[in-house]
């Protein structure tokens, strides 16, 4: 049994003995596959890992299309996608009231203040992606001066920032959402994993138009149940108001992206991927 929520390398060849499993690694908002601009066939490796795949988990019917249409997997893929929530996300929503304590104790963050992640994406190309190191340690040093703990978490295509609000790697990202109350983020996938937390998301997005020609999105951020930023300075003021509690948000947008991208995030996604695979191969 083979696990991945990426790709295995290019040269990869899945035996026929073998049951391959792909969880992919969360509900695309920014374009992927065929779909990026300016990334011509690109994503091949990525149609090879899917085609090889024996099961797909997707956690909505949008993601299940990305698959499909993005990696130009429709006319190819014999696996089976099934659409059952992703058990990273059991992390979030299931943490262990000891170790979420003892995360925070690790962490330093454990004095009752509110724990605000900024958690950015990454820019550029795969093949140079680009980070934006002195704007980013200014947004991290103007966060931190907030009545809040801040922790950082960047892309694994990120480089290194202040090690004492960066969190280490081997501590699991869903499993650091369960004791955030506000997350900051841009165009990443993580909001839809902490969105079944249903605990305040701030979309921190300064460069929105130009990611939206450059990248591509595949829907507006009108469809995202979060408060939006443009710059700095709104951003530290939604922040200070998500600390304190005075956040204004819109509970039925909420609901309405729970059932459109999270209807089966319910904390046993584990337990349905472990069956899918052991039982019923």
């Amino acid at each position: 049994v083979l696990v991945n929520n990426v790709t295995f390398y290019s040269y990869f060849i899945r035996r026929p003995e073998q049951i391959y499993l792909n969880t992919w690694h969360g509900t695309p908002w920014k374009m992927l596959g065929k779909d990026v601009r300016g990334e011509l066939l690109t994503y091949g490796n990525m149609s090879h890992n899917f085609i090889h795949a024996t099961h797909i988990l997707s956690s909505n019917e949008h993601s299940t299309h990305v698959f499909l249409k993005g990696f130009d997997i429709d006319t190819l893929s014999h696996g089976r996608i099934v659409r059952s929530g992703y058990p990273r996300v059991d992390l979030t929503l299931n943490a262990d009231p000891d170790r979420r304590l003892a995360l925070k104790r690790r962490l330093g963050v454990d004095d009752g203040r509110r724990i605000v992640l900024y958690a950015p994406t990454w820019r550029g190309t795969h093949a140079e992606p680009e980070q934006e190191t002195e704007t980013l340690c200014a947004e991290i040093s103007a966060l931190s001066k907030l009545d809040c703990h801040l922790l950082f978490r960047g892309h694994t295509l990120s480089g290194s920032f202040d090690e004492n609000i960066t969190v280490p790697d081997d501590i699991t990202t869903n499993e650091l959402l369960s004791i955030v109350d506000v997350l900051v983020t841009d165009y990443s996938s993580v909001l839809f994993d902490f969105l079944p937390a249903r605990k305040p998301v701030i979309l921190f997005i300064t460069d929105y138009e130009q990611y939206l020609r450059d990248r591509g999105l595949y829907f507006g951020i009108e469809e995202i149940p979060a408060t939006t930023a443009r710059a700095l300075p709104a951003l530290l003021d939604r922040v200070r108001e998500a600390v304190e509690g005075r956040l204004e948000e819109d509970p039925e947008l909420r609901e309405r992206a729970l059932r459109e991208f999270c209807p089966e995030e319910d904390g046993h996604a584990g337990e349905r991927a472990a069956r899918l695979i052991l039982e019923d191969p």
